[in-house]
């Protein structure tokens, strides 16, 4: 016999959980991380096992070969590319704002990693 899963409760305010180095996060659903991701942050899951992956929003410049906003994915071997979530992705309650020190995941200068300074102008 199928049971049915407990409803998460939806909501905007975040939860916080422990990362692996003992610090606190605070987490929150797939609907929070989209607004993060359009006030220009970058957004990870505690879920997934890759070091410095995150996810980020595009919105194309006049250098862009796109014409709508899209999501990217930064790989673990910091390749960039198209995102499509899975249905984990968007059930999840463990997303949190990536922050990176340098050196971490991409740049933390202020320069779009798809276009360089260029997004800027």
């Amino acid at each position: 016999m199928n049971e049915k899963a407990e409803p998460q409760e939806i909501t905007d305010k975040p939860s916080y959980r422990d990362l692996a180095d003992g610090d606190m996060v605070p987490t929150f659903g797939i609907g929070r991380a989209i607004k993060e991701m359009y006030w220009n942050k970058r957004v990870s899951r505690l879920g997934w096992n890759g070091p410095g992956q995150y996810i980020a929003m595009q919105v194309p410049d006049r250098y862009s070969k796109m014409t709508l906003p899209y999501i990217y994915i930064s790989t673990v071997q910091g390749d960039l590319v198209p995102w499509l979530a899975s249905q984990t992705d968007l059930l999840a309650t463990d997303w949190y704002v990536a922050e990176f020190t340098s050196g971490e995941g991409s740049n933390n200068c202020g320069v779009d990693p798809l276009y360089g300074d260029r997004a800027n102008g």
